[in-house]
C-alpha cells in the first residue's frame, strides 16, 4: 500500500528572544538539534533571538513538529490519501497518479 501524507499548518506560532522556562538546562542539546537558537546563560536555557517555529499554511516539517510538542501545541491536521492497494484477489490496484 502506497499513501502520501502531508502536514500542514493552521496557526502562526514565534517564539520571542529571551528565557524559555519551560525547557530543563539538559535540553538544551536536543533543542539545538532542533535548530532552535539557544545558549545556556546561568543555568537557564534562552533564546539568542526570536524564532518562528511555523506559518499557517506552510508545510511542517518534524523538527519543527518536534518543537511544536514540547511547547504543548497539538496544532496540525494530519490527512492521509490512498493511492493504492494490493489484495490476493485483484492484485496492485493504482486509485489515484502521484507526480514525482
Amino acid at each position: 500500500m502506497l499513501t502520501v501524507c502531508t502536514v500542514y499548518v493552521y496557526c502562526f506560532v514565534v517564539l520571542s528572544q529571551g528565557e524559555l522556562e519551560m525547557f530543563a538546562p539538559s535540553q538544551e542539546h536536543n533543542l539545538r538539534l532542533l535548530e532552535l537558537p539557544v545558549a545556556l546563560q546561568k543555568g537557564k536555557v534562552v533564546l539568542t533571538q526570536d524564532f518562528t517555529v511555523c506559518e499557517e499554511g506552510e508545510t511542517l516539517t518534524p523538527e519543527r513538529a518536534k518543537i511544536l510538542e514540547y511547547l504543548g501545541y497539538k496544532m496540525a491536521k494530519f490527512s492521509l490519501t490512498l493511492v493504492s492497494h494490493y489484495n490476493k484477489e485483484d492484485g496492485f490496484k493504482q486509485l489515484l497518479e502521484i507526480s514525482s
